[in-house]
């Protein structure tokens, strides 16, 4: 089996990094900020630790049912195969895919990182599928899925079906807290 010869778990962060619409008064240069958690002075793995959000991959995050939500975000000239780097060296960790019928990996990393964010953060980036079939979703719309998704990583894509959206595996258009 796959998971016998791994010394890893697969996991994905994602890095938002942002620029500041007002200049903060500081010593620095810059005007933009990162996005950072701290974690539970509680956690196993890296107590009181400031991360990015991320976390281990689940196989929902691998399901081939994602494909017809992903390709429903990209112009028709722009299919999921276009995320793939092929003809070039790929690291380890995503040459082989799963044992079961999934998406590729890079595609489940990128899914993993968006549902972590939400999970972790609130912070949802999404894109509309239909914009004349969107649902209208508000704030406590998206704490009780984000509850839901917390307690099932399945449920992220049943939350995409119903509230017409995708994960912006490709350019973040829309950005919901």
């Amino acid at each position: 089996s796959e998971m016998a010869n791994k010394f890893w778990r697969d996991a994905s962060s994602l890095i938002l990094v942002f620029r500041n619409s007002v200049k903060i008064p500081t010593n620095s240069k810059f005007d933009y900020s990162l996005l950072m958690l701290k974690r539970s002075n509680k956690s196993k793995f890296m107590p009181n630790a400031y991360v990015f959000p991320g976390g281990v991959t689940d196989k929902h995050d691998q399901d081939k049912e994602w494909t017809e939500i992903l390709n429903g975000c990209l112009d028709s000239s722009r299919k999921t195969s276009h995320l793939i780097l092929k003809d070039v060296p790929r690291p380890l960790l995503v040459q082989n895919k799963s044992e079961y019928d999934s998406i590729e990996k890079d595609l489940a990393f990128r899914i993993c990182a968006i549902r972590e964010t939400f999970e972790e953060a609130g912070i949802l980036l999404h894109k509309v599928l239909d914009p004349s079939r969107t649902n209208k979703f508000d704030t406590n719309c998206l704490a009780e899925w984000r509850g839901k998704v917390r307690r099932d990583a399945s449920e992220f894509y049943n939350m995409c079906k119903n509230l017409n959206i995708c994960p912006d595996t490709v350019s973040y258009t829309h950005l919901t807290l």
